[in-house]
């Protein structure tokens, strides 16, 4: 009987169990869709934080493509107070907005209008959400250089954009705030042992065996400096090597591999050995803002100049006793040759002339840096703006490079067949130039096409590409610094 009332005292126990295991089950299936409404949530505020950065930095790339492709060069840089950063007009920091809310302050009206219309509130395709974005700029300096070459200042910006996105999905809204810097620089021409401009097949053309490496003039000699490497030649087109025992210490950069033709892989075709090779994208220098006017050479007189003739007409030039010994002052002349067994000395100083000829002189510099403008209007016999013969020499006593200059910014041919080593730079990135001269070249080219016919060597300056030297050309806009925020 005692049994029995235990049994009876227990009547509904199984349903309170049940009860409270059900009641467990409901809490756990509640949680679990809570967690899973929570996660859902939070992937979709990841995808919307996503996609407003995404939109955000839209607004970047397309502000900074306007403010380095678009935007017109200041006309009157004088109006902004560079001393300031920001730069300031009128007092305020010099700004172009398509930003509701933020003021432009820009002296071109047609370029801030040309801004508010490809920055303000524009919609970003693609995303399945409505989003846009507007952004404003502010030059925080502007850098004024004189470009090698041209004599031309120009003024190098430094932009900080700053770019708002806003996505809205109809339940939920974000807004993202990005901030970029972006600077241009400016960069020494001379950077390899040759450069060539021109976008085509052998835009080098190394027909005969080719050494290159480098040294540093400021260090000394050759001897007490050189190295094996640094000897780079660069192609905005292909390199093409004919010779079999070729040893390029440095870098071979091409731009492409096929331009104009078939080109072999990009560059050499045999007996190549160096420290790198690589043809996978254009050099940095192939960017550069190469003059092709020449209007800053163009003052210079078609007339002939023939030294040994005229030199009395000049009051820069004196000749030395009865010798055809001739010295030449800085100065403008014409089509400057000479019909003699002359040995020209010049000095310090810019030279502008018309054309050179010279095939059986010597041309000393004794001083330096000299500088040869060539204006290469009405040019010689096979279109040459300039012709060194066989017999002649460039002979730079200092053994500088850079003390020995020549510029041409014409489309004229340059002849090289000097006869001697050769201490200088050449910058003619419009003409293609030809060497037959078999001595060696100390310092750096820049030209549109290069021939070089005889087996020679290449020794790079490297004191070229100090970038304090006034040898200095634009280079492109870089990015320096990247935040961004929601907002």
């Amino acid at each position: 009987m005692k049994s029995l009332a235990r049994r009876e005292g227990q009547k509904g126990m199984a349903l309170i169990i049940a009860l409270l295991v059900l009641f467990l089950l409901s809490a756990l299936a509640a949680s679990l869709i809570f967690t899973t409404q929570t996660e859902t949530w939070k992937s979709a505020n990841y995808r919307w934080l996503v996609q407003s950065r995404y939109a955000a930095e839209a607004g970047e790339q397309r502000a900074a493509n306007y403010l380095t492709n678009n935007l017109p060069a200041p006309s009157n840089p004088a109006l902004f107070d560079l001393t300031k950063s920001p730069v300031q007009y009128n007092g305020s920091p010099v700004v172009l907005s398509a930003v509701d809310g933020v003021s432009s302050n820009y002296p071109d009206a047609s370029a801030l209008q040309g801004f508010v219309a490809a920055l303000h509130n524009q919609s970003v395709s693609g995303m399945g959400v409505n989003a846009t974005y507007s952004a404003y700029a502010t030059l925080t300096r502007l850098r004024p250089i004189t470009v090698y070459g041209t004599g031309v200042t120009t003024y190098l910006p430094t932009w900080q954009i700053t770019s708002q996105a806003n996505l809205n999905t109809g339940l939920h809204s974000e807004r993202v705030q990005l901030v970029e810097t972006i600077e241009q620089n400016a960069v020494p021409v001379y950077q390899a042992a040759a450069l060539t401009t021109a976008p085509q097949c052998s835009s080098v053309n190394f027909e005969d065996d080719k050494d290159t490496d480098s040294y540093d003039s400021s260090q000394g000699d050759y001897s007490g400096s050189n190295s094996d490497n640094h000897g780079n030649v660069v192609s905005n087109g292909n390199v093409n090597f004919q010779g079999s025992n070729n040893n390029i210490n440095g870098a071979i950069i091409t731009a492409f591999p096929n331009a104009n033709g078939s080109c072999s892989n990009g560059s050499q075709s045999a007996g190549v050995s160096g420290q790198e090779h690589d043809s996978d994208g254009e050099h940095e220098t192939d960017d550069h803002d190469f003059d092709d006017d020449g209007s800053h050479h163009d003052n210079a007189p078609e007339a002939e100049d023939d030294i040994d003739q005229d030199c009395s007409s000049h009051t820069g030039c004196s000749r030395q006793g009865h010798s055809e010994h001739y010295d030449l002052q800085p100065g403008t002349y014409g089509n400057l040759t000479c019909s003699g067994n002359c040995e020209i000395h010049l000095h310090a100083g810019t030279y502008s002339v018309n054309s050179l000829y010279f095939d059986n002189n010597n041309i000393y510099v004794d001083d330096g840096p000299v500088r040869i403008n060539i204006a290469g209007q009405g040019t010689l016999t096979n279109n040459e703006a300039c012709h060194i013969g066989s017999n002649a020499a460039l002979i730079n006593s200092t053994n500088v490079p850079s003390n020995l200059q020549i510029v041409y910014s014409g489309t004229g041919r340059i002849r090289d067949d000097g006869d001697s080593d050769e201490h200088m730079t050449v910058y003619a990135p419009n003409a293609d130039m030809e060497r037959g001269c078999t001595h060696d070249l100390y310092g750096a080219i820049v030209a549109h096409t290069l021939d070089d016919k005889a087996p020679t060597s290449y020794h790079y300056d490297k004191s070229l590409a100090n970038a304090n030297t006034t040898n200095l050309v634009p280079d492109r806009f870089r990015v320096v610094s990247f935040s961004w925020s929601r907002f």
